[in-house]
């Protein structure tokens, strides 16, 4: 028993011996990375995963998987649809939203919405025409993307944000 007293002893003592080790190769001092969604507001946000349809292979393929937002901008009175991939924040979904955008249900899936849209995402700087598919968790939160989204033409055909 006394050398169960002296091994307590040992254990605070490992509990306070901190060691400090210098970093072998120097970080850089934190970098403040802009998003471009800085001035920007959001009207919704929620995860979810987004394809496109492939037309040669006849199959939707997953784009990326993170929050999809829609964001207004309150100068220009736009709306655009951006989903960034989770951890890496690769663009995997960036369009306006328009007035004549028509959000379909998935046959496949009740908790799903599909569109055609000039998407800008993966570095296509000029855009080009597909269709984007996105799916929810939950049947509920679906229904609130398409509100919001419907919401959002609604007030750009009234002439602005």
């Amino acid at each position: 028993k006394a050398d169960g007293g002296d091994d307590d002893g040992e254990d605070a003592e490992d509990a306070e011996h901190d060691p400090h080790f210098e970093p072998i190769v120097p970080l850089p001092e934190l970098v403040d990375v802009k998003t471009g969604e800085e001035d920007e507001e959001v009207v919704f946000k929620h995860r979810a995963k987004v394809y496109r349809y492939v037309t040669e292979t006849k199959e939707w393929k997953e784009r990326g998987v993170g929050d999809i937002k829609i964001l207004k901008h309150p100068t220009r009175g736009t709306f655009r649809v951006l989903l960034r991939r989770d951890q890496v924040h690769k663009v995997a979904c960036n369009h306006l939203i328009n007035v004549d955008m028509q959000l379909n249900p998935l046959a496949s899936s009740e908790t799903a919405w599909c569109w055609f849209a000039m998407d800008y995402s993966e570095g296509n700087e000029e855009g080009s025409l597909d269709q984007l598919a996105v799916r929810f968790k939950t049947k509920e939160t679906a229904i609130d993307f398409k509100e919001k989204f419907e919401g959002c033409q609604e007030q750009l055909r009234q002439g602005g944000g």
